[in-house]
């Protein structure tokens, strides 16, 4: 759903900082906290933050959170898309405007947001839940291109994913007890 308060925004912060360049004001930084604000408002109130909310109650006890979770639903399409996708549901709606390209390859914002958001059991289990669960679709597929039936193409999604929230459950309360 399309946010007219956070389009109407973006333009007034791109028109002051177009005039005004880079130079922080008091206006600039009110409108810039707005921005974020209705960003982050954006981001939740989206589809896939409304999926990303329905499955948490199913991997909070891992130490996601909604983020984490639609990083997760990414990844099933590729896993080269968790870490972009985490890019995106981090950043600041202001930092997409200020920044131009170079500044925004070499920003390290996703480490510092995920630093101080995520505790180190939460990205440990996170980490392992990635690498357990099912590769991608196209491996779904090639499973049931190879044994000619959807069902054990089924059967190893549904294992490989319960295996994954096991040792991932396990890695981050032991990992709770020593951090």
């Amino acid at each position: 759903p399309r946010n007219k308060e956070l389009i109407q925004t973006r333009e007034t912060y791109t028109e002051i900082i177009s005039e005004n360049g880079s130079a922080a004001t008091a206006e600039t930084e009110i409108i810039k906290a707005k921005l974020d604000s209705l960003y982050e408002y954006q981001q939740a109130h989206s589809y896939i933050g409304y999926i990303g909310r329905a499955v948490a109650p199913v991997l909070d006890p891992l130490g996601f959170n909604w983020k984490m979770d639609i990083g997760l639903l990414t990844g099933v399409v590729a896993k080269e898309l968790v870490v972009s996708t985490l890019g995106v549901m981090y950043s600041k709606g202001a930092d997409t405007i200020d920044k131009n390209e170079d500044e925004l390859a070499a920003d390290t914002g996703l480490q510092s947001a995920l630093a101080s958001s995520v505790t180190v059991p939460g990205a440990i289990a996170f980490m392992i839940f990635i690498l357990l669960y099912f590769p991608c679709i196209a491996t779904f597929v090639a499973i049931k291109h190879e044994t000619g039936k959807w069902s054990w193409a089924i059967a190893i999604c549904a294992y490989t994913i319960i295996v994954a929230w096991l040792v991932a459950f396990i890695a981050f309360h032991v990992a709770s007890l020593f951090i």
